[in-house]
């Protein structure tokens, strides 16, 4: 039943037609809190842009009055020019934070970018063979690999993803790969890696029965250590 004072007060404010004073001026006050409502309706004081102003500021304070509990009502103090103002400054203030926020996802993911290209400089890894075998009695998905260390520093260890796409750019899946046998400044190395298969999950099935021919593969590298202690990893 709350909720249906809020309607009732923005239609009021949507009903703008013509009477002499200005309603900006007014004062809200515990006695004539209701009685404004009648003086809203009859005015021509406002503008289309402040009647939107005044809607939305009593929607947005009126639901937050039934959040809590309340019953909404016109803020007591306050004139109506007031809060014409006060939301006027909110939207300004939304504003500000949205584009705020805004340069701080910008600012990450060129960050984010930056490190992924750090980590793709230091290990080049392709993929040159995709297949399938069986082993005890399970069966695997197989890669394998070719990678070289082109950071100028002996590497410990690295993991990160192998991304399979479709050819529009889809992903497949990635195929995950960690590798901790020390690889020196330019020694490059073929591995190769499995994956359990199931039949029953489609993206396995998918990326076996797809050629490697007909994939997309990116490399995403996530973490490199090096044998000097130091490391380069995305998100640090």
């Amino acid at each position: 039943m709350r909720f249906k004072g809020i309607v009732a007060i923005t239609i009021a404010v949507l009903a703008v037609t013509g009477c002499s004073g200005n309603v900006k001026d007014r004062q809200i006050t515990e006695e004539n809190k209701e009685k404004l409502f009648d003086e809203i309706k009859a005015t021509k004081d406002l503008t289309v842009e402040e009647v939107g102003l005044l809607q939305a500021y009593v929607v947005r304070k009126g639901l937050g009055d039934v959040l809590a509990g309340k019953t909404p009502t016109l803020p007591v103090g306050m004139t109506i020019g007031g809060i014409i103002n006060e939301q006027r400054k909110w939207i300004d203030d939304e504003k500000v934070r949205e584009e705020a926020e805004k340069q701080k996802v910008a600012q990450a993911k060129a960050e984010e970018e930056r490190q992924s290209k750090q980590l793709l400089d230091a290990i080049a890894l392709t993929v040159f063979d995709k297949g399938y075998a069986k082993e005890d009695y399970q069966d695997y998905i197989t890669i394998r690999t070719r990678f070289e260390n082109t950071s100028g520093k002996d590497i410990r260890g690295f993991q990160g993803a192998v991304v399979f796409s479709d050819l529009f750019g889809s992903e497949i899946m990635p195929f995950r790969i960690s590798e901790d046998v020390p690889l020196r400044v330019g020694e490059s190395r073929r591995q190769g890696w499995n994956l359990k298969y199931n039949q029953f999950i489609d993206k396995h099935t998918k990326i076996r029965n797809t050629e490697l021919a007909n994939m997309k593969v990116e490399w995403k590298p996530e973490v490199i250590l090096f044998a000097d202690g130091t490391s380069l990893r995305v998100g640090q």
